[in-house]
């Protein structure tokens, strides 16, 4: 099956009730992502049950990791 994306490039797609809502790019050099409804978030999220700054992604050693960052409802 052929891809829409590039390959050696990554990307967050972002769901919501069983519907795509957006892809965002993950810059391949940097090294955490922050996703929330801050402007200055990565991946920003227009839903008033997400933090400003809700959970982040983060690359350590090859390995990736989705970490909670003090949002109200979980992660």
């Amino acid at each position: 099956m052929p891809s829409i994306f590039p390959k050696g490039c990554m990307y967050l797609t972002v769901w919501h009730n069983q519907e795509l809502q957006q892809i965002v790019k993950l810059e391949g050099t940097a090294s955490q992502w922050l996703i929330g409804r801050d402007v200055d978030c990565t991946v920003v999220l227009a839903d008033n049950q997400v933090s400003r700054r809700h959970a982040r992604i983060y690359r350590q050693l090859g390995e990736f990791y989705l970490e909670d960052c003090g949002s109200k409802l979980g992660v």
